[in-house]
């Protein structure tokens, strides 16, 4: 951590690579040091001021304004005022201009850091990368660069960034896991309240830097340590969740985090490890707020799954591990995930007959009818997802009521239930 807070205060080129570097082992010790709590660390380390360095959850407001400087000593710098949303590629865009680059010249320019020499990628948010200093204002050059160079130097700086949060993020889950048990519910309790807090939640978790991932000399490295980060966040939120009260009162504040596991499957739908992490999680999350989900709680997750099952119609083993999710949604919830599975289809459901005007394409009724299918017959557990999940094994109905009742799903049955629904109320849209 020493080592963090030296770098921090004293840049230098290879800095960012050192911290880096220190965040992916720290995660490993830290576990095995006692009495360390994250309410104090994350004190110790705001007082410290290397706290954005170390914590996934830190919030530090953005700074407000920017100072760019030209290619010659002589010319005048220009302050660029800063928003929330503000990104490097328009701070470049307002340079160019103020300092007369002609557009052909403009794939030459770059805006670099004076304290780091880093050039940041053009989608990366400001905020993200200078923390609001009083009376500091983060110094900029532009600089001429070859193209190749420049994208070289951009891919090398969104790898670093990128590990530094994996290790930010392996960190706080090792302090979540091997936090005391009487602990455990205060400390996830600060960490949800953190991520709530957190401007750029959910944003920074499932952020993806998809120009940089074609690029034939490090883009498959790149996409690589992209899908391991979404699958951490993953685990990290996971554990938050199985720390909490299962009656948690839980309001439309839970989108934010189910948010994170659908933009992590609709990144890397084909990756079979987060593929698996996904479906395991999703089923510890059912469990674990059974009364949350056996009355809404599918329908933030549900839309998602459907419109992947329907677009990778072509991956065997992408459908079959959502088929089998799905099974065990129904197992779990019965009657109630049938409904919500219908709810959430409605809205995406294309018909033949029908011509789509959008851009995304829906659910086809044949995605439907095949995944109604599987839930009738038994479907296998291809990527042991269930080795994962933390409930009792096999799964049994969450609710009593069921009892010993047939487990077996029928289309005929499902029917019934939307007549049930339709002749309860004629009148709705549904």
């Amino acid at each position: 951590v020493g080592l963090i807070m030296y770098f921090v205060r004293t840049p230098c080129e290879w800095g960012m690579d050192a911290i880096s570097a220190t965040l992916t082992f720290l995660w490993e010790v830290v576990g095995y040091v006692e009495g360390l709590f994250f309410k104090d660390l994350k004190q110790t380390m705001k007082k410290e001021q290397c706290e954005v360095k170390l914590l996934v959850t830190a919030s530090m407001p953005g700074t407000k304004t920017l100072v760019v400087h030209g290619q010659n000593e002589c010319d005048i710098p220009t302050q660029l005022p800063v928003h929330e949303d503000t990104q490097f590629e328009a701070l470049l865009k307002e340079c160019l201009e103020f300092f007369n680059i002609p557009e052909s010249q403009s794939t030459h320019y770059f805006l670099m850091d004076k304290r780091w020499n880093l050039i940041h990628y053009n989608k990366t948010y400001v905020r993200d990368i200078y923390p609001f200093r009083r009376s500091v204002s983060p110094q900029l050059n532009l600089v001429h660069m070859h193209p190749e160079r420049g994208q070289e130097l951009i891919q090398k700086q969104v790898f670093t960034r990128k590990l530094e949060e994996v290790g930010r993020v392996l960190f706080l889950i090792s302090l979540t896991q091997k936090i005391p048990t009487a602990h455990k519910q205060s400390h996830v309790s600060m960490l949800q309240e953190d991520l709530l807090r957190l401007p750029s939640f959910p944003r920074s978790a499932i952020d993806a830097e998809f120009s940089l991932f074609s690029d034939p000399q490090a883009g498959k490295e790149l996409f690589g340590l992209d899908t391991l980060q979404k699958s951490l966040w993953i685990q990290l939120l996971e554990e938050m969740f199985l720390g909490m009260p299962s009656e948690f009162p839980w309001g439309d504040e839970i989108m934010l985090f189910l948010n994170v596991f659908n933009g992590a499957l609709i990144l890397h739908p084909e990756d079979s490890a987060l593929l698996r992490q996904y479906a395991a999680t999703v089923i510890n999350t059912a469990v674990h707020f059974n009364h949350l989900f056996s009355l809404s709680g599918y329908q933030w997750i549900l839309p998602t799954m459907l419109q992947v099952y329907s677009d990778y119609e072509s991956n065997p083993q992408l459908r079959r591990a959502i088929e089998f999710a799905c099974h065990q949604f129904y197992i779990l919830h019965r009657k109630p995930f049938v409904l919500q599975l219908f709810a959430s289809v409605a809205p995406l459901l294309e018909f033949p007959d029908t011509t789509n005007t959008g851009s995304s394409k829906g659910v086809s009724a044949q995605c439907l009818f095949d995944l109604l299918q599987s839930l009738e017959g038994e479907t296998t557990d291809i990527l042991d997802i269930l080795e994962l999940v933390k409930a009792e094994k096999p799964l049994k109905s969450l609710d009593f009521c069921y009892g010993n009742e047939d487990l077996t799903f029928s289309i005929s049955e499902a029917i019934k239930l939307c007549v049930t629904v339709v002749a309860y109320a004629p009148e709705s849209f549904r």
